[in-house]
């Protein structure tokens, strides 16, 4: 239930204070509705039914991002003892490498990598940029600051904490010319997508949700931080330190590792029509293909699956397959009585919930 909860955080927030990430609270049920509504185009049941399952494991697919950009770049600059590997050191405060403000220390811990539910954050935001605010003509360019250990801070002369694990710099550019937007088309840009969008809070002054700097310390760049998170949501398995890490297992694979049976076996809501359609088909399809399987099988033949190449270009069983099902879209007539595959075929989205369950 936890990855559900740092998946979701994007849709409305999904922390119910004292309640832990791994619970299914309110506010999980109420960004499970926000993401059915609003990626899936299905009715709202708030359940983590299989397809919902699929189909947040389908946003990490059409939505890749990158570790680049998060990287700590105090090894690019005064080179020398002290500097961290990209993610930091582990250390407490600023008085581990000698930096003191006014005398003293300033505490921060160095996180163990990126807090995950920035990454997912920023894949919620990619989504609602491109499909419910295409109007704004915006696209994501890069991440300008990631991580920032305390020698890079020292480096910088700034004490800020925000950037040891917990918090992202992120840049946009216009889609017709690919300048940088800022000023007033930034400001549009968090009001439409970050706050209205994803609740995300304008300034520091709610706990447990994802904020934004204020438009006064910056207008060039989306600064996106957990910082108000409580400790107990800013664990060190909260953060990740590279991308793999970042994106965890499918939810689908999840579920079935841990036996959540209920869940895979629910059916509260359904993919889209169109992709409904496609996989009923493909489910044709395998029943078919299922049948002439075992009819060759009776036979004594070794066959291929129906989805395996069985022609060659010249259009001859050059190939063992199995026979395609009537009507099959990709069948090539070799004969009257033998139909193959040409080709693997559309992939079809859902496919974790609605083909291999």
């Amino acid at each position: 239930m936890e990855e559900l909860n740092i998946r979701l955080m994007g849709f409305g927030n999904t922390i119910q204070h004292p309640a832990p990430l791994d619970e299914f609270t309110a506010a999980t049920e109420r960004a499970v509705k926000q993401f059915q509504r609003d990626y899936m185009g299905v009715a709202e049941s708030g359940k983590a039914c299989r397809a919902t399952l699929a189909a947040i494991d389908e946003l990490r697919k059409k939505y890749p991002l990158s570790y680049n950009g998060l990287a700590c770049q105090c090894r690019n600059h005064n080179p020398g003892a002290q500097r961290c590997h990209g993610l930091g050191m582990a250390r407490t405060g600023s008085s581990s490498i000698g930096y003191l403000k006014n005398g003293k220390n300033v505490a921060g811990v160095e996180r163990p990598g990126i807090h995950r539910a920035l990454f997912w954050s920023l894949r919620t935001a990619l989504f609602y940029l491109a499909e419910k605010e295409p109007g704004l003509g915006f696209r994501f360019s890069h991440i300008s600051s990631g991580y920032r250990c305390w020698k890079r801070a020292k480096q910088m002369g700034i004490f800020s904490t925000n950037h040891l694990g917990s918090a992202v710099d992120l840049h946009f550019e216009r889609i017709s010319n690919g300048s940088h937007v800022d000023g007033s088309a930034l400001d549009s840009l968090k009001t439409q997508v970050f706050v209205s969008r994803m609740r995300a809070r304008p300034k520091w002054d709610t706990p447990n949700r994802i904020s934004l700097e204020p438009t006064s310390m910056t207008d060039r760049w989306v600064h996106m931080d957990v910082r108000e998170f409580r400790p107990a949501y800013r664990l060190d398995r909260h953060y990740a330190k590279d991308r793999e890490a970042a994106d965890g297992d499918d939810l689908i694979v999840i579920a079935k590792r841990e036996a959540m049976f209920g869940l895979l076996a629910c059916r509260a809501c359904t993919a889209p029509a169109g992709i409904q359609a496609r996989a009923d088909s493909a489910k044709t399809a395998r029943s078919g293909t299922a049948n002439a399987a075992r009819e060759n099988k009776a036979s004594g033949e070794v066959r291929r699956s129906c989805q395996s190449r069985g022609v060659d270009s010249a259009g001859s069983a050059s190939r063992t397959g199995v026979r395609c099902p009537p009507g099959c879209k990709y069948a090539v007539g070799v004969d009257a009585s033998t139909r193959f595959h040409s080709h693997m075929g559309e992939r079809l989205t859902y496919q974790a919930s609605l083909d291999t369950l």
